[in-house]
């Protein structure tokens, strides 16, 4: 499948061109998880950039987690033979 990327990139003259090709060879492709795992490995995860749109979205969801840890108590579990409905 990367072979089919590249030769669509190759020989494409616009990304309109290019961006049906690619569609088109992912259609036919029956194994996308292949073909992802594929990309993902083929590069140094020391190297990928994060869009700044995604690392602003995963900070906010990280504050708001931590933040909402704090404030809902987690749920304990009774001990008490009464507060857990058993007869004493």
């Amino acid at each position: 499948m990367i072979k089919k990327f590249k030769d669509a990139i190759s020989a494409s003259t616009n990304a309109h061109e290019l961006g049906c090709k690619m569609f088109d060879d992912l259609k036919d492709c029956d194994n996308k998880a292949k073909f992802a795992l594929d990309i993902l490995y083929d590069i140094e995860p020391q190297k990928l950039t994060v869009p700044t749109y995604i690392h602003k979205g995963l900070s906010w969801l990280q504050t708001k987690m931590r933040r909402g840890s704090q404030e809902i108590p987690m749920p304990t579990v009774a001990t008490d033979p009464v507060v857990a409905g058993e007869s004493v």
